[in-house]
């Protein structure tokens, strides 16, 4: 299961919406931005990506939560594995973490770039006359806009989605319909 979960997030490519940042860093400095102890591993080592455990190779960092999966652990190639704080040892370097399963959330965007989408409303999308867009914002192939609904400066609303009355979708919120939190 948990390689189903990071063929369904990693690799992050232009299909899935996702650019490579194109970040190097520090293992010392992913740790301190993961709010992460590291153990067992130069702070000096250079991590260039994420991906998942069975797949991760030297320069990148993974991560483990589940101790049934500490033999995958102890085989990987990655230069860094994210743990549980009670997470048995590994030869590899480890990063501590009271949640490693946000940990490595955050290690994926240090390290993937969110899609650029550009500002206006496509030619197919129907927005209602009393709905309104804020400056910025990207309304997607498709998109239905109710009456009253007001999207935020630089929201992106994905290809099919509607949006109902009386909702309100922040500023940079993004997402296909119904998955942007209500204003109420």
């Amino acid at each position: 299961m948990l390689r189903s979960i990071f063929r369904l997030c990693l690799p992050f490519n232009y299909n899935h919406g996702f650019a490579l940042a194109n970040t190097q860093m520090k293992l010392a400095q992913i740790a301190s931005a993961l709010g992460a102890r590291l153990e067992n591993g130069s702070p000096e080592t250079e991590i260039t990506g994420v991906a998942g455990i069975e797949d991760a190779g030297p320069g990148q960092l993974t991560f483990v939560a589940n101790p049934k999966y500490a033999a995958a652990a102890r085989k990987t190639q990655a230069s860094a594995v994210i743990v549980a704080e009670d997470f048995p040892a590994l030869a590899t370097a480890m990063l501590r973490s009271k949640n490693p399963y946000l940990a490595f959330a955050r290690a994926i965007a240090i390290f993937h770039l969110a899609r650029k989408y550009s500002p206006g409303i496509h030619p197919t999308a129907v927005v209602h006359a009393s709905s309104r867009i804020g400056e910025g914002a990207h309304i997607g192939p498709y998109v239905v806009v109710s009456e009253d609904v007001e999207i935020g400066n630089h929201a992106v609303l994905l290809a099919h989605g509607r949006e109902d009355r009386r909702q309100l979708h922040g500023s940079r919120s993004r997402g296909r319909s119904r998955a942007l939190p209500s204003g109420k």
